[in-house]
């Protein structure tokens, strides 16, 4: 039988020569590595909305539709990995951490099963669904559970690799994923696993610890910006973090700011600061994160109206 490592070598990822969203990324990942027969997927009937209709044609078999009842959903891929499946369990991120919250810390982290949960339409970038649709607190939930790996994508590439750490993860992962297309960042070749983050710029003055679509706007403060040395890290794994980053950018930047597109308490923010406080780095710490509920709207209009547009960050930071 062909391991996961096999089938990830004999398919590998294919060029984006376009604008693409993370979900994008995750469907593709998901059909391309479908030949792994320990992968089950699992479906809140949202096979167009996350994009898993591309698994589902190619492997009809290991394709079920549970219906919308996400609660059972979690429970049902719990005993596919008691099996000795690995059941890739698919939802809105505000359904997989809030209505199915007893489910995953009964059945899934507290006897750590090998369950992938993925929480797409993550943040207010999905927009116009407004609140109800709107995970701003799934990270925080998550992160607070045992045995819980968090990772955030910020592209479609990212997506694909953090996919295939996954499937390589034995235990519980929870990703989060976007619905909106945004610039791919990485290459074919990047490498990319869980607990490591990336450097794409180094800065002096300011470093952005970033994850998600924030990653996106920390690239573009500094497209918009001749004066001021930024740094940028994409912290597409929360959980556990990449500690040696954080350390890189207090010990080598005057201010440290974290960007999340989540609410203040308990995401990328406390995770960043929590480990500044711990090691006593002296330089200064700062975020743009979600102080409440948002509403609904277009993405970029609601980035503008919360502070989480690259433009609002120039201005409260005074940028040049």
């Amino acid at each position: 039988m062909k391991t996961i490592e096999d089938v990830i070598k004999e398919n590998p990822i294919k060029e984006y020569k376009e604008n693409a969203s993370t979900r994008e990324g995750y469907s593709n990942a998901l059909a391309r590595l479908g030949g792994y027969d320990k992968i089950v997927v699992v479906d809140a009937d949202l096979g167009e909305s996350l994009l898993t209709n591309s698994f589902k044609k190619k492997y009809p078999e290991r394709y079920l539709d549970i219906g919308i009842q996400e609660a059972n959903m979690l429970g049902f891929a719990a005993g596919l990995a008691s099996c000795g499946k690995i059941p890739v369990v698919n939802t809105f991120a505000t359904f997989a951490s809030q209505r199915c919250l007893d489910t995953v810390m009964q059945c899934v982290a507290y006897p750590k099963m090998n369950v992938k949960i993925i929480g797409s339409h993550g943040g207010i970038h999905t927009g116009e669904d407004g609140v109800s649709h709107q995970a701003i607190s799934d990270i925080a939930i998550m992160r607070s559970i045992p045995n819980i790996t968090v990772v955030e994508p910020s592209d479609a590439v990212s997506a694909e690799k953090l996919f295939e750490s996954m499937l390589k993860y034995d235990g519980p992962v929870y990703m989060r994923l976007h619905r909106n297309k945004t610039p791919v960042i990485y290459d074919n070749n990047s490498e990319i696993s869980i607990g490591k983050g990336k450097i794409l710029r180094t800065g002096s003055d300011v470093t952005f610890i970033a994850s998600g679509m924030m990653v996106h706007e920390a690239l573009k403060v500094i497209d918009n910006c001749q004066y001021t040395s930024i740094g940028v890290i994409d912290m597409m794994s929360i959980k556990p973090i990449d500690k040696n980053l954080v350390f890189l950018a207090a010990s080598t930047s005057k201010l440290v700011i974290v960007l999340e597109d989540h609410y203040v308490i308990g995401g990328l923010s406390d995770a960043v600061a929590r480990i500044m406080a711990e090691e006593g780095f002296y330089s200064k710490f700062s975020s743009v994160s979600l102080e409440g509920f948002a509403e609904s709207g277009k993405p970029n209009e609601l980035y503008e109206k919360y502070g989480l547009s690259a433009k609002k960050i120039k201005e409260k930071y005074k940028l040049s």
